[in-house]
């Protein structure tokens, strides 16, 4: 399964970790975060190969780009509704933190 988040704060990646921990398949193929590069660095040094996942800037570019399986939000509150309706709309399955 091909999963996107949008919004890669704490709390998000503690979940994506918890799922990466069941071995279902599920792999981490695209984020977007207006903090890419800080996020690169973090994953490298979790031992993520990076070249594997594509980052975007902006989540409509990410959704009508990418196949995605799934999409877990972990931005901040404020913009969890405008997130989740951009990705409902896209008839993709949703983790809303």
């Amino acid at each position: 399964m091909k999963i996107g988040i949008i919004g890669f704060g704490f709390r998000v990646s503690h979940m994506w970790n918890t799922v990466k921990e069941f071995n279902l398949g599920a792999e981490l193929h695209a984020i977007c975060d207006p903090r890419c590069e800080e996020i690169k660095k973090q994953l490298e040094e979790e031992g993520y190969s990076t070249e594997k996942i594509k980052f975007y800037d902006d989540p409509d570019e990410m959704l009508d780009s990418e196949k995605l399986d799934g999409v877990m939000i972990g931005t901040r509150c404020s913009l969890h509704t405008k997130m989740a309706i951009k990705v409902i709309s896209r008839e993709i399955p949703l983790f809303l933190e």
